[in-house]
């Protein structure tokens, strides 16, 4: 028989075949379809353990510390039996054979049924993955976490899981406990509920100590700050403050000094802020220089110091003492501090310096700078050392003393500001000068009969007549032309008497009292004498007779003249003398040997009019809103001043000029207004002008300014006074 005939298939056997070909083909693809679904959750799976391992490494100290707290739970019961396991995978293909005969066309094949997919996948209670499929099968693919995980995670399961064993800590139930926190009373673990209205939810992370913020308006979201809260109550990082009405301090703080921190000083009644850890500033009654120390040593605490001079952009001190100006004028206070050579510190200026050594002293003192570097004296000081008022002792005290410091410089006397006296000389005095309104230094000038010597601290006066055994005292005002009298036997003392005599010799007032005129004096050596008398030719006085030794007067009231006869008869008016004009009026001679009325302006000075006098003296004058001639000219390279044409002379620099000065006749003076012109830089040689300290003042040089000087002659020099300069006319 042959062999393909044997196993040849009818139709039918071929349909059969090709039928269950189809179905096998069918649950291959099923299969294949299922494992690719299986591994898909595998890998989902897979990066569920990293992540979950991720986060309950952050949460396992904070388990362990609870379950720690949680009282240890009774066995669990014992687990039922696991359900059977898969079938195993179907083995491989075999060899192909050879291939066949090409098979009758197969009828259509039935719809294949529905895919398979996974709906669910969870972790069983013995750590076993279940994956639920969509065709209602369940599928244990067995564990998939470690071991240290799987403990991990038993924790959480309620109560242990019934039918999970091992024991260990167990968890109160979830049920309905959704949104609450487990707490522990030390024995009992229990579900405790938030207060509050709702969850509040913090940033992803913060600063440590910083203080939370609301974000929004919420209630529920946190934010972090820049503002932290130190374990001890310091508050740092606030970059500014908002407006306030006021800010109370602790009136009573307990509060140790630092630099930057302000705070309340009971003892002072005042904010006080750390300038160092040592040195704290009470505001409104201290006041601190930063200073670098000039000295080549160490400048101690409590050391009195004066401005040297600037270093590092700020100035420079050194130990201050009062035995000359350099040393004492510019004293800034005393060392807040120890301040090493060439390094910073600080110096008080005026306030309450405390710590010092103060023992030699008694509180009330006043402390003033001494006569050694660095010292001070209670001893007040007197010329030629400076006198510098440095404080009050408050506290005497051997280290701490307390010394309210405020110093005040003494001044020189050319350095008061109406004191004109720069660069004096042996013997110079100050004089009042009422034109500038300044006392001046001036040298004594010698007189008539007297000589001046100027000497260090001295000024004698003597005269050069010479005579006498002493100095003669006289009275403290005197009678014009009176005659003086020693008052006393001394020789030494002048009075004042009521004797006058003219400068004609002749006794105008006085009366004698004595009892008899002698005969050398003129008299008759009789005790007295009435009516007229004359010169007998003897030197002696006796009785004059009328009409012979004088003109009797005729009867009436008349005026007068001698007639032929040696006797006085009436004058007649218009013959004997000038008849004056009727009327009042000031009268002058006419041309005809008569008086007639004078013309005022003409004849003589209108009391009222206005004319011009020259060459006419006024004696003790009273003169009201007078005016003085003004003259206006230009300098050119020379100019000669003429008091001619006034007394006020405004004079404009054209070019560098020489001034001659007019004739320097005693008791004169005038104003001299100089002025620059448009260019300015002008300059001025002064010729005959005595200056102060003799040196001429340096003119303002700005274009159009001007200086105003005044000038006084005595007979033989001008001498000349600054009044002001750099004015804007």
């Amino acid at each position: 028989m042959d062999i393909e005939k044997v196993f040849e298939l009818s139709d039918d056997d071929l349909t059969l075949k090709s039928a269950t070909n189809a179905v096998y083909e069918a649950r291959e693809m099923q299969k294949k379809r299922l494992s690719e679904n299986v591994q898909a959750v595998l890998q989902a799976l897979t990066q569920m353990k990293s992540s979950i391992e991720g986060k309950y490494d952050d949460i396992a100290v904070a388990l362990e510390n609870r379950i720690a707290n949680i009282r240890d739970g009774v066995d669990g019961r014992d687990g039922v039996d696991g359900r059977p396991g898969r079938d195993g995978r179907d083995g491989k293909d075999g060899a192909p054979g050879r291939a066949g005969r090409d098979g009758a066309a197969g009828r259509d094949g039935i719809d294949g049924q529905d895919g398979v997919s996974v709906v669910n996948a969870y972790l069983d209670f013995d750590n076993s993955l279940v994956i639920e499929l969509s065709n209602g099968r369940q599928v244990n693919v067995g564990e998939i976490l470690p071991p240290d995980i799987s403990d991990r995670l038993k924790v959480i399961i309620n109560q242990g899981a019934s039918g999970g064993g091992g024991g260990g800590a167990s968890l109160p139930d979830q049920t309905g406990n959704a949104g609450k926190f487990l707490t522990t009373d030390g024995s009992e673990a229990s579900w405790g509920t938030p207060a509050g209205s709702g969850d509040v939810v913090g940033p992803a992370s913060s600063t440590d100590n910083a203080i939370a913020r609301f974000d929004s308006t919420t209630g529920k979201l946190l934010q972090n700050s820049v503002v932290t809260v130190s374990d001890t109550g310091a508050v740092a990082g606030v970059t500014s403050l908002a407006t306030a009405s006021y800010v109370d301090f602790n009136t009573s703080p307990t509060v140790t000094n630092a630099a930057g921190r302000l705070y309340w000083d009971s003892t002072q009644k005042t904010l006080s802020v750390g300038l160092t850890t040592d040195i704290a500033a009470d505001i409104g009654q201290t006041l601190y220089a930063y200073v670098t120390n000039d000295e080549a040593v160490t400048i101690n605490k409590g050391q009195p110091v004066y401005m040297y001079a600037a270093q590092g952009d700020r100035v420079s001190v050194k130990l201050a003492y009062n035995t000359g100006d350099a040393t004492s004028a510019k004293t800034l206070g005393v060392c807040a501090e120890n301040i090493a050579a060439g390094q910073t510190g600080l110096v008080l200026c005026q306030g309450v310096q405390d710590g010092l050594d103060l023992s030699a002293y008694t509180a009330g003192d006043t402390l003033y700078l001494g006569s050694t570097a660095g010292t001070l004296t209670n001893t007040k000081p007197y010329a030629p050392n400076h006198l510098v008022y440095i404080g009050v002792v408050e506290r005497a005290n051997a280290g701490n003393g307390r010394l309210y410091v405020r110093v005040q410089n003494g001044f020189e006397m050319d350095e008061l500001h109406n004191v004109s006296a720069q660069n004096p000389t042996n013997g110079q005095v100050l004089i009042y000068n009422e034109s500038t309104s300044l006392w001046e230094k001036n040298t004594l000038t010698a007189g008539s009969g007297i000589t001046v010597t100027n000497g260090a601290g001295s000024i004698t006066i003597a005269s050069s007549g010479g005579g006498g055994t002493g100095d003669v005292v006289g009275p403290a005002s005197s009678t014009d032309n009176a005659v003086a009298r020693f008052d006393g036997t001394t020789g030494k003392l002048v009075q004042n008497s009521s004797f006058v005599v003219n400068d004609s010799g002749e006794v105008t007032t006085g009366v004698w009292k004595g009892t008899e005129v002698t005969v050398p004096y003129g008299g008759t050596g009789v005790a007295s004498l009435t009516g007229i008398v004359k010169g007998n030719g003897s030197s002696a006085f006796s009785a004059a007779t009328a009409g012979t030794d004088y003109l009797e007067p005729p009867s009436g009231t008349a005026i007068l003249k001698a007639n032929s006869g040696g006797a006085l008869a009436n004058a007649t008016a218009g013959t004997d003398y000038l008849a004056p004009p009727s009327g009042t009026a000031i009268l002058k001679a006419n041309s005809g040997g008569a008086l007639a009325n004078a013309t005022a302006g003409t004849d003589y000075v209108s009391p009222t009019g206005t004319e011009t006098l020259t060459n006419k003296t006024l004696t003790n004058p009273t003169v009201t809103n007078y005016v003085e001639t003004p003259f206006t000219a230009n300098s050119g390279t020379a100019i000669t001043l003429a008091l001619t044409n006034g007394t006020v002379q405004i004079i404009t620099l054209t070019g560098n000029a020489t001034i001659t000065m007019p004739t320097a006749t005693s008791g004169k003076s005038f104003l001299l207004m100089l002025k620059q012109d448009g260019t300015g830089s002008r300059t001025v040689t002064w010729s005959t002008v005595k200056w102060s300290a003799g040196t001429a003042p340096t003119i303002t040089s700005t274009a159009s300014k001007q200086d105003i000087f005044s000038f006084f002659a005595d007979g033989t020099n001008w001498y000349g006074v600054t009044v002001a300069q750099n004015y804007t006319p």
